[in-house]
């Protein structure tokens, strides 16, 4: 997955808006949750060389995720999307993604 690959998959989703308040573009903000550690920092770098993306967390599993985003959310801070394996130890993707719905209703996943 190519960072001008997601950028087309949000603008046609709507997902890259502009920011009221300032009067420019905001950055979308991803959390990236693989187990493979190298597989997380590389696309932790792919992502922000891209300049329209804010990385706000990575997480090595779904637990993990989960403690992530509700911390997060404690602070007010909502990522705009999950980017996350589902084959993971601890916490597979599949039940973390159910989780996350509840916890932010409006974070999109890509799995």
């Amino acid at each position: 997955m190519t960072a001008p690959c997601l950028y087309n998959t949000f603008i046609l989703h709507g997902m890259f808006f502009p920011d009221q308040r300032r009067g420019f573009w905001m950055k979308i903000s991803i959390i990236i949750c693989d187990d493979e550690d190298l597989f997380r920092e590389g696309l932790h770098l792919l992502i922000e060389k891209n300049g329209q993306y804010k990385v706000l967390g990575e997480a090595d599993n779904g637990q993990d995720l989960l403690e992530l985003l509700s911390g997060l959310s404690r602070q007010g801070v909502t990522a705009d999307l999950v980017l996350m394996d589902v084959e993971m130890p601890v916490m597979k993707g599949t039940d973390a993604a159910r989780r996350v719905r509840e916890i932010s209703p409006s974070t999109r996943i890509i799995g």
